[in-house]
């Protein structure tokens, strides 16, 4: 009877019994439930419970370093995804979450290495590959032997056809993304570096449409088309002496080039003025790019600015535009203030008559 009475006792007992490994995968589900809500905070407090009651398990390492990401806890990401990788080391995804982790904290060297250990196991995985492309985007020159066994040109071909049609779409953004996946997939076409240049021009994103010009040049440099995304990019950033240049060499490569002689005849209407006049011109047009911009913005949120007081004007005040700027101010305009102003810093020293004349030519051939 004793025997009995404790057996029972037992079983009893037994069922009360929590499983911790049963008990981790609930708090994981609810980490996971609200890491989709975007409430990582309450989320790294899931994960936090399943590790205590399984610390034997990689995947809550992984979930708790993605977390910890989001909310900029970049050290302390890198070190849970390191015990992933620890705990899993035949697991691709672990190694993603720790390139990801050395890649915010800027250890390039060792993010290149965790990529490829990473690859080693699941060689088509983007993430890994993009981590690679934002090395190279960086300037980190990544290991082209390396670089030129993982080309993989059939999925290369793929995100360019869809970042084709996105463009062609006007969806620059995500373009610029499958032109990038591109890249990862393929790092030595020069067209891939082209095509995301544009992206970034219509973006108004121009040091990144230059640098992606640059590097298009630097792999295919007879290619007169790098030239036209060099050259453009160079102008809008006001660097009218360099665009001229850009679009003379690529001349050279293709004489008849349409775009090109458009690119040149524009910079040389900037390079004809004073460096002045060439800085005002910069500063204008940047600023007119920037009215654009806001003006699209509000116009988007659907008010009617009509009814919008601002600076005690229309909007932006002080003579209707940005920055005293008129509204729809067109490039003559813009030339004619801005040799103004250069002017005027310029005081009591006249402009130069013969540059004047040069100037007015140019303006002739392109009236």
């Amino acid at each position: 009877r004793s025997k009995m009475a404790e057996t029972g006792e037992a079983a009893t007992d037994s069922s009360e019994v929590v499983d911790p490994k049963a008990a981790a995968l609930e708090a994981k589900a609810k980490g996971n439930e609200l890491f989709a809500k975007e409430d990582y905070d309450q989320a790294l407090v899931f994960y936090n419970k399943a590790i205590e009651l399984d610390p034997s398990e990689h995947v809550y390492f992984a979930n708790r370093s993605a977390t910890l990401m989001e909310l900029k806890k970049y050290p302390e990401a890198l070190a849970d995804a390191t015990k992933c990788v620890e705990l899993g080391p035949s697991w691709a995804k672990g190694y993603l979450r720790k390139a990801n982790a050395e890649l915010a904290l800027r250890k390039n060297a060792e993010a290149e290495a965790t990529c490829r250990a990473g690859l080693a196991l699941e060689p088509t995985n983007l993430g890994m590959r993009l981590g690679l492309q934002t090395l190279r985007d960086r300037g980190y020159e990544t290991d082209m032997p390396s670089d030129k066994a993982m080309v993989d040109l059939t999925l290369a071909s793929d995100e360019k056809a869809k970042g084709n049609e996105l463009f062609t779409k006007k969806n620059f953004a995500d373009a610029a993304k499958h032109f990038t996946a591109a890249m990862a997939y393929n790092p030595f076409d020069h067209v891939f570096y082209s095509n995301r240049s544009a992206c970034h021009a219509e973006m108004a994103k121009f040091e990144e449409a230059l640098s992606d010009a640059e590097r298009c040049i630097a792999l295919s440099p007879e290619w007169a088309k790098g030239y036209n995304r060099h050259s453009l990019a160079l102008y809008e950033l006001g660097r009218y002496p360099e665009a001229e240049a850009a679009a003379l060499k690529g001349l050279k490569l293709e004489p008849d080039n349409e775009g090109l002689k458009g690119l040149l005849q524009k910079a040389k209407l900037e390079t004809c003025e004073s460096p002045e006049v060439q800085k005002f011109m910069y500063e204008q047009r940047k600023e007119q790019r920037n009215k654009d911009r806001m003006m699209k913005m509000l116009g988007n949120s659907g008010l009617d600015f009509s009814k919008v007081k601002m600076f005690g004007g229309g909007l932006g005040g002080l003579g209707g535009g940005f920055g005293g700027m008129s509204n729809g101010m067109n490039d003559a305009q813009m030339r004619q203030m801005a040799r103004a102003m250069a002017q005027a810093k310029a005081m009591p020293k006249m402009p130069d008559a013969a540059d004047d004349e040069a100037c007015e030519e140019i303006e002739a051939d392109t009236a």
